[in-house]
């Protein structure tokens, strides 16, 4: 019997040789920092902290996966991710929206725009 793959939504995370890219875009530069510690532990990590910012290094980083808050100043997630979607250079690129907004219409919203997940902060470990 097979396992189920871990990552149905993203296979281009699957296996490689090389490490993975994770961009976190993050207006917060301390969340942004953190999360970037925990997530280089497994994968090559640039951060952004204006979706302008975030926006330009997914161009040329080309990141397997972006991690996007929601609450920005100037340029919000949602306006980060139709950005992402209508450029051919990022249209494909996974992203997971990690946000203080716990309401589920916002939830709605970042998925249907494209998003993979929505995760709340803050985050809780055991």
């Amino acid at each position: 019997m097979s396992q189920p793959s871990l990552y149905p939504l993203a296979p281009q995370l699957r296996s490689s040789t090389q490490a993975q890219k994770v961009l976190v875009i993050d207006d917060v530069e301390m969340n942004a920092a953190l999360i970037a510690s925990v997530v280089g532990t497994l994968c090559d990590v640039r951060t952004a902290t204006s979706g302008p910012q975030g926006l330009e290094l997914a161009q040329h980083y080309q990141p397997d996966l972006i991690l996007l808050d929601v609450l920005m100043p100037g340029m919000d997630g949602f306006e980060v991710l139709r950005q992402l979607r209508n450029d051919p250079r990022t249209a494909a690129i996974p992203v997971i929206f990690l946000t203080g907004i716990s309401d589920t219409n916002a939830e709605e919203v970042g998925l249907n725009m494209g998003a993979v997940d929505f995760i709340a902060k803050p985050f809780r470990t055991a």
